[in-house]
């Protein structure tokens, strides 16, 4: 009895799909999600954009998004994921560069393309203290620096994954 039924279930699926999508405007998808990556959309204050984000982080940690007192945004995701980004001023250069040296670190750019520098921080003994990265990313005539926390202190591995979530970011 159901077997006949079968046929006229899925043809009802199929119109009433066709009749729900009908008139909605179709863009080609511009982000390629991997099978395990996950589509985060962001809007807060001046930063509305997309990004693309380990579906691991997001499964095994609770993910905060704050406006700062300054007007910066900050993105946490667990202990190894922590973006804090700012709008740039309008008359900031838009060149990144790497910190010099100081008191207390020396820092060595392991990493310096797409408006993107990867760097090690390294203590006067020669030990590595910690990796940091800033990012600077454009959304027509506005500029936005992305940058790992001061706060807390990460490894190459987590630097390099900050780095591939931001390559994915869509305004």
């Amino acid at each position: 009895m159901f077997k006949n039924l079968l046929p006229v279930f899925v043809a009802m699926v199929i119109v009433f799909i066709a009749g729900a999508t009908r008139g909605i405007p179709r863009e080609p998808l511009t982000i390629e999600l991997q099978a395990n990556d996950s589509l985060f959309i962001v809007h807060e204050g001046e930063f509305q954009f997309s990004i693309v984000m380990p579906k691991d982080l997001l499964i095994a940690n609770h993910t905060i998004i704050e406006m700062g007192s300054n007007n910066e945004l900050n993105i946490r995701c667990g202990s190894d994921f922590n973006i804090v980004a700012e709008l740039e001023l309008p008359n900031h250069s838009g060149v990144l560069t790497c910190p010099k040296n100081d008191h207390l670190f020396n820092y060595q750019v392991l990493d310096n393309e797409d408006q993107s520098i990867v760097f090690k921080r390294v203590l006067h003994t020669g030990s590595t203290h910690d990796y940091r990265l800033v990012q600077s990313l454009h959304n027509g005539n506005r500029a936005f620096t992305f940058q790992s926390s001061n706060d807390t202190e990460f490894n190459l591995s987590a630097v390099l994954r900050m780095k591939s979530a931001l390559a994915s970011v869509r305004f």
